[in-house]
């Protein structure tokens, strides 16, 4: 009796224990079933990279205002004149999406492909966005500095079938490009300069030639030029009184060590044609320029006191 008894025992206590981990067991399957119905799925869009593009180009020689497309960019003599590329830029991601603006000034015989040069090729950037706030839209300016001697394209140059381009590239941050593009051209400049504003003779006597003055005259525009001279007036005496002597005593040559007799008088009725050509300038180290020599030779009487006058030197483009 006491093993049937134990044994009763085991049994009770062995289906309590199947009872218990069968309740576990469904207990677990209801809670896991109920979490399945309440999982939410969700899902995320990237945000799209629109391309800026880039509008309302213009280009002018002043900031922030004017337009040469009609009038033509003028270069200064034998110098620098800056050039202004202006115009507005959208991007629907936010202006402030747009890192730079690359600006791009060629003449179109050469492609927008160039390398930078004096002649026909210039570049910049600008990351200076005007007025972006909150907006799409923002503008932009930048300029060039170009050198006197940029290659013209007007009439009568040697490109005058050709343009200048300049071309604006709006670029994103995620790199995304807009280019636009206007036209304008290039004016022809025929320009020399002396290398000195004033020279001497020094003492010369009554009736006698002077020693041999020396300038350079050199070319300052972006054209092949003939040059020519003329004086504005009769030298004068700084001593009232005393006669004018006629700016024609005054001769003019190429020869270094040339007689008097042998050159060309300086008139101020009309321009005297040198005898010289001066070639555009092609590389910013070989300024192109020819040295001149004058000599004076005085009246044998009426004159006393220092004489002078001005010389105008003029250029034609050919």
């Amino acid at each position: 009796m006491r093993s049937q008894a134990s044994l009763g025992a085991v049994y009770a206590a062995v289906g309590i224990l199947f009872t218990a981990i069968a309740f576990v067991a469904l207990v677990s399957l209801v809670s896991v079933k109920t979490r399945a119905d309440i999982t939410l799925t969700t899902t995320s869009t990237a945000a799209t990279n629109a391309s800026p593009t880039a509008e309302n180009l213009i280009v002018s020689d002043k900031r922030g205002l004017g337009d040469i497309s009609k009038t033509g960019f003028t270069p200064n003599e034998g110098g620098y004149k800056t050039l202004f590329v202006r115009g507005k830029v959208f991007d629907p991601n936010g202006c402030v999406d747009i890192r730079r603006v690359e600006i791009k000034v060629y003449r179109s015989g050469v492609g927008n492909l160039c390398q930078e040069n004096f002649n026909n090729c210039y570049g910049t950037s600008t990351e200076s966005l005007i007025a972006c706030g909150k907006s799409s839209y923002a503008s932009f300016e930048a300029g060039l500095d170009i050198k006197y001697y940029v290659e013209p394209t007007d009439a009568g140059s040697q490109y005058e079938n050709q343009y200048w381009f300049a071309e604006a590239t709006a670029i994103d941050s995620g790199l995304k490009r807009y280019t636009s593009v206007t036209n304008f051209e290039v004016n022809s400049l025929a320009a020399i300069e002396a290398s000195t504003s004033t020279f001497s003779f020094g003492t010369v006597d009554l009736g006698a030639v002077s020693n041999e003055a020396m300038i350079s005259l050199s070319n300052v525009g972006n054209r092949d030029v003939l040059g020519a001279v003329r004086a504005d007036s009769d030298l004068k005496s700084n001593l009232p009184g005393f006669s004018q002597v006629s700016s024609s005593q005054v001769h003019i040559s190429f020869t270094k060590g040339f007689a008097w007799g042998a050159g060309a008088p300086i008139l101020t009725t009309s321009e005297v044609a040198l005898p010289m050509t001066l070639a555009k300038q092609l590389v910013d180290y070989s300024i192109v320029s020819l040295p001149i020599y004058l000599r004076i030779m005085m009246p044998e009487r009426g004159i006393s006191g220092t004489y002078s006058n001005n010389l105008i030197f003029t250029a034609k483009a050919f």
